[in-house]
């Protein structure tokens, strides 16, 4: 189903925040995602920071759905499949 997946990122590596961020209580991840849908296929992001706000996830992955519904629980079980491999606990959205 992620045969298109990138991933674009590793938790060794840091990025710049936003200014609006907060982050999440100490040991847990912030994580979020999004979805983009086009005539013949979407696109689900995902991201996932540590409470530091040094980034752990970010993947882009294209899938065969057109509906954003369906698109963004891809988007989210993409997300949760991460996260599990990182064994994370806490999880915050």
């Amino acid at each position: 189903m992620y045969d298109e997946l990138v991933k674009i990122s590793s938790p060794s590596q840091k990025a710049s925040l936003a200014s609006s961020w907060s982050p999440p209580p100490e040991g847990w991840i912030k994580v979020n995602f999004g979805v983009a849908s086009s005539s013949n296929c979407s696109w689900v992001a995902t991201i996932a920071r540590d409470y530091h706000g040094h980034l752990l996830i970010a993947a882009i992955a294209q899938i065969n759905t057109l509906t954003s519904s369906l698109a963004a629980a891809e988007a989210a079980n993409l997300l949760l499949q991460f996260t599990k491999a990182l064994h994370v606990q806490a999880i915050s959205f």
